[in-house]
């Protein structure tokens, strides 16, 4: 039987859930077909509609409805019923009777149903109606908070267009720092815009791949903003919003416009074979909800959404090579040409850098 991949696109409806920032569901169950944990796998691996590689998992004695409580997240409800609560979006199923099944209150109550041998999720508003409190909306599947910076900031660029990136030269009065409010002169290497603001950056490590040391990008380093006050040669710029201290030779790039991912989330169908070789904001670990850097991106058939394997290199033991040990799963954000981002989603070990990705 030919498999089909079955995912659930969750962009518009994660912008619509930060959007409107309004209460979240309750989910409601009625009780559940008395199936076999056999015939229930058998049902979902036979499933022309489902491909094998998404099929959601439910925990060992998950119950037949949750009541939802104040402080849940659907991050939080979802671990009720799933063992990889991200792949919630494939089992959710909007109840055509409620206006807006997508919109979740303490009190209501998601229930677990069955369907020709599938299981899926839907919504049963409370009977009492009262949703003056609710669940933060800002707190969906997706942790954005975690990640809104790097989809705002381009924190890793081509290494050619930082270098070509207009640069800081210094200030009138020769000072070797700056800060919030004082104006600046840069290099024009690039056509300043009058009254435009800029995001200011210092250069960080180049990213090279670890198996031919081909350089794939650089890491920026977000340091402030600056607006155009004169667009002349050499150009002055006023500082604002600065994070650190500014310094002559770190560099203005456009602000990128902020735009939410188009996160299909679905496990990378591709012969995958990359490293992690960068992480943010840590010297040598991370571990859930934190972002690292890989050495495949969209060239090697990566896309936003991809769900991906984690794995510890084998050791060498006594001149036995020890095999590759699973510790977790991470999903795709933003993919460049070479590189990407990944947010962790679970992992039992800290994740380092050399640690290995593959499609699982």
């Amino acid at each position: 039987m030919q498999y089909r991949h079955f995912t659930i696109p969750i962009a518009q409806w994660l912008e619509h859930i930060l959007n409107h920032r309004q209460p979240l569901c309750r989910v409601l169950m009625t009780k559940r077909s008395l199936i076999s944990a056999s015939l229930l796998i058998i049902s979902l691996l036979t499933s022309p509609l489902v491909g094998a590689a998404s099929i959601p998992i439910l925990n060992n004695n998950t119950p037949d409805s949750y009541i939802v409580k104040k402080g849940d997240t659907l991050w939080d409800i979802s671990a009720v019923f799933l063992e990889d609560p991200w792949l919630w979006p494939n089992i959710w199923r909007a109840n055509p009777s409620i206006d807006n099944p997508h919109l979740i209150y303490p009190g209501d109550e998601i229930r677990l149903l069955i369907d020709q041998g599938q299981p899926y999720l839907t919504l049963y508003p409370s009977s009492t109606g009262g949703h003056a409190e609710h669940i933060n909306a800002d707190q969906s599947l997706i942790p954005m908070a975690a990640i809104r910076e790097f989809l705002t900031k381009p924190l890793l660029t081509a290494s050619d267009q930082f270098q070509h990136a207009a640069t800081i030269i210094g200030s009138a009065d020769n000072r070797l720092m700056y800060a919030h409010g004082d104006s600046v002169y840069v290099t024009n290497n690039t056509v300043m815009v009058l009254n435009q603001t800029y995001s200011i950056y210092r250069a960080g490590a180049m990213l090279r791949d670890p198996d031919n040391g081909q350089v794939l990008g650089q890491q920026a380093i977000h340091i402030g903003q600056a607006v155009v006050t004169h667009s002349a040669v050499p150009a002055r710029v006023t500082l604002i919003n600065t994070k650190r201290e500014v310094r002559p030779g770190d560099r203005l790039l456009a602000s990128p416009t902020h735009s939410a991912p188009d996160l299909t989330i679905q496990h990378a169908d591709i012969d995958l074979s990359a490293q992690v070789i960068a992480l943010f904001e840590a010297l040598s670990q991370v571990g859930n909800y934190q972002v690292v850097v890989s050495n495949a991106g969209r060239a090697q058939g990566l896309r936003a959404g991809h769900i991906v394997a984690l794995q510890k290199r084998g050791v060498l033991k006594n001149e036995q090579q020890l095999p590759d040990q699973s510790i977790g799963s991470a999903m795709i954000f933003k993919a460049f040409d070479e590189l990407s981002y990944l947010l962790i989603l679970d992992t039992n070990r800290p994740i380092s850098v050399g640690d290995l990705i593959s499609a699982g």
